[in-house]
């Protein structure tokens, strides 16, 4: 069993893929994240769907706000990714 570049290659391909999407729907997963919460607070409701939640931090202009911790969440994906992905490519 030695060093497989090709395994590397494919390893890293599939983790930086992840890293595209986790980066692309972030925002959406911060605004379901916004919107549940406040479902389940009991509040008089805010928001009346995940879009309410979207163009509300576009009309604030906290666009930002939404891809808050972004950094933690690529660093999960990117490796647990990677270790599947070199995992997927050594045992099949």
């Amino acid at each position: 069993m030695g060093f497989d570049l090709e395994s590397v290659a494919e390893a890293t391909s599939g983790a930086i893929g992840a890293l595209v999407s986790t980066t692309i729907l972030y925002p959406l997963d911060t605004c379901k994240t916004k919107y549940q919460a406040e479902v389940r607070a009991q509040n008089p409701l805010k928001y009346r769907n995940i879009s309410d939640v979207f163009w509300e931090a576009i009309s604030i202009r906290q666009v930002l706000s939404l891809y808050q911790c972004l950094g933690t969440k690529n660093l999960q994906s990117f490796i647990s990714q990677f270790i599947y992905f070199d995992g997927y490519s050594l045992f099949f």
